[in-house]
């Protein structure tokens, strides 16, 4: 079963991250600390929902971001931009530690597996 803190009452704001775009990726890392939420503009906010506290804000993209997911550790995040690029990011030091390309159609998605050895990104159908 599912377990976690009281749920917010009606009209309630638990957290309200400031986009002047549209959101278009949200992921909870795995130890459901950190929130991260990806926008239209290639922008990445990642909040602490403990504190409710915004940790980072980041432009590391220049379109906007299909998909991000933590990885194991929590203190990496990969994003995912609909031009094909794929970037790794460490959260600490706001490094990009490695971007690259996806080969061929426009990234729809992209999962990682549970132990961080594989990317498997979505394209376009037939």
């Amino acid at each position: 079963m599912l377990q976690g803190p009281e749920p917010a009452k009606a009209g309630e704001t638990v957290l309200s991250p400031q986009f002047t775009d549209s959101i278009r990726s949200i992921v909870l890392s795995r130890d459901d600390r950190l929130l991260a939420v990806a926008g239209w503009g290639g922008i990445i906010q990642v909040w602490d929902l403990p504190s409710k506290r915004l940790v980072v804000s980041m432009n590391q993209h220049t379109d906007f971001i299909h998909k991000s997911a933590f990885l194991s550790t929590d203190e990496q995040l990969l994003s995912v931009t609909v031009n094909r690029t794929v970037n790794l990011l460490e959260l600490k030091s706001l490094e990009v530690l490695r971007s690259f390309p996806i080969p061929e159609g426009i990234s729809r998605g992209a999962v990682v597996s549970p132990d961080d050895k594989r990317l498997v990104t979505l394209g376009p159908g037939p």
